[in-house]
């Protein structure tokens, strides 16, 4: 007999079980433990939107300039990200800028349907 532990919800607990291979363990393990990750990332929402300095741009009507994207970041209202030598944008960091100066309204395009409130 090999001892195996288990998890259960009162924290570790031994069981005696029959042998079982180390591979087998081990593949079973990591299918459990990705299964477990991915749910709490999705529980978390961590997924963000990463935005180029046009598709935030764009995000405004009338449409803010990159100028005035690059101005935000350097008065630290928005952070920008280097990924492969591209500058990207949280859309969620974005749109929190704009919130808080007050003075961009987020929307599609004039005649489109939108409930937005001017930011």
């Amino acid at each position: 007999m090999v001892k195996k532990y288990s998890i259960d919800e009162t924290g570790w607990q031994q069981q005696c079980l029959f042998p079982v291979p180390y591979e087998q363990l081990k593949t079973e393990l990591g299918i459990f433990i990705k299964a477990e990750i991915e749910a709490i990332i999705k529980a978390l929402a961590i997924e963000e939107r990463m935005l180029s300095a046009e598709q935030a741009c764009n995000l405004f009507y009338p449409q803010i300039t990159p100028q005035t994207l690059r101005t935000w970041v350097s008065k630290g209202h928005v952070k920008s990200y280097t990924l492969g030598g591209k500058t990207l944008y949280k859309q969620s960091e974005v749109i929190a800028s704009a919130t808080t100066l007050k003075k961009y309204r987020r929307t599609e395009k004039p005649g489109t349907q939108n409930n937005d409130t001017t930011l």
